[in-house]
């Protein structure tokens, strides 16, 4: 067997002149250095050398001022949060507005705006997570929220139970506001996305349009209360102890029970210039009697037998002209005031016999 010999790469000898010279480059800078600090040391630091340290130090002062800036931020969010959380809480303690079934509907769609509010502000403010960890943050906390402010206003008495209706609406406002939001922050040039954005974006605010609409329209008709033809006007008033029906008037049977009739929830309060209340009124069965008062805020749905004004109807339809003097009175009482004017009150008598009460055209002269 043949064996090769293995040859060494062989290294080349260092020419002297280059060797030299770098030899010389190395000890001209060791030197200039040495010279340097001897002089910084002597002389105090120059002017260039006082920049190269702070340049050298800039990024770890810059890191220090970016955590410093990145602290305050999240402190200043995390106060706002709070402030914003505690509001929503502590308003549901205030007296509640749902007197009425437009007051009612008027809360509601500050439940979904407030909300909406909130959830949109916590989801903004996780713009650097990615968007489900954000989603999921925010959902959190919206639930937190809502959930602590139904159960301190149950527990504080001011609501009979814990209103899921609530919490529903409570979760399709926050889940409106971070749909546009996030369709918003994806859309860039994409007209659907922004489109959708503001579309779901204007939802929030649409019942809250519908109410003000509907009091809009209402306190357009006035003087004239109720003609029982109009849909908006079915918003006004309800049942008491019956159920009423309206198509050109309004009807309803008496409780067999209880005395029974009509709850009319003006939206124009101030009465002081008007004299009479008047309608038309009659029975179909057996002729009876019909109670009336008008409540202002401090006696709302106060329903005292000696309190009412009481007239007599027929099965023949009649124009009452009452006066308004005459509705106010509560006997050993400050009698309501007509400048603050909350709700007409018209009652019958329980009936044993199957009657339908009529009621058309109330307004005021």
């Amino acid at each position: 067997m043949r064996k090769e010999r293995l040859e060494l790469s062989r290294v080349a000898p260092l020419d002297p002149k280059s060797s030299a010279s770098t030899n010389s480059a190395t000890f001209a800078v060791w030197s200039a250095y040495s010279n340097k600090r001897r002089s910084i040391t002597r002389n105090g630091p120059s002017k260039d050398s006082r920049l190269h340290i702070c340049q050298y130090f800039r990024p770890l002062i810059e890191s220090r001022v970016t955590i410093a800036a990145m602290l305050a931020s999240h402190f200043r969010n995390s106060v706002i949060l709070t402030l914003a959380a505690t509001a929503i809480v502590a308003g549901h303690l205030l007296p509640g507005l749902d007197t009425s079934e437009i007051q009612n509907g008027i809360r509601n769609s500050l439940h979904i705006i407030v909300f909406a509010g909130f959830a949109g502000f916590v989801f903004s403010r996780l713009k650097n997570l990615f968007l489900w960890p954000a989603i999921g943050i925010t959902v959190i906390v919206v639930c937190t929220a809502a959930v602590s402010a139904e159960l301190l206003q149950y527990f504080k008495g001011a609501s009979p139970s814990v209103d899921l209706g609530d919490l529903v609406r409570d979760g399709v406002g926050a889940a409106l506001s971070i749909t546009a939001i996030t369709f918003w922050k994806k859309s860039q040039s994409n007209t659907v996305l922004r489109t959708t954005a503001v579309i779901m974006g204007g939802l929030i605010f649409v019942p809250l349009m519908f109410w003000l609409a509907v009091i809009i329209i209402n306190r357009a008709m006035f003087p004239s209360l109720l003609t029982f033809e109009r849909w908006w006007e079915t918003f006004t008033y309800s049942g008491i102890n019956t159920t009423v029906n309206a198509d050109t008037a309004a009807r309803f049977t008496p409780n067999k029970t209880y005395r029974s009739g009509l709850s009319i929830r003006p939206l124009v309060s101030d009465w002081e210039n008007y004299t009479y209340l008047t309608f038309t009124a009659a029975v179909e069965g057996q002729s009876t009697t019909l109670t009336l008062r008008i409540n202002d805020t401090s006696t709302l749905g106060w329903m005292s037998k000696d309190a009412m004004h009481e007239i007599y109807i027929t099965t023949t339809p009649e124009h009452f002209r009452l006066p308004l003097s005459e509705l106010t009175v509560i006997p050993k009482k400050d009698s309501a005031k007509l400048s603050d004017v909350a709700q007409i009150v018209i009652l019958t008598p329980r009936k044993r016999k199957e009657s339908t009460i009529i009621l058309d055209d109330v307004r005021l002269e």
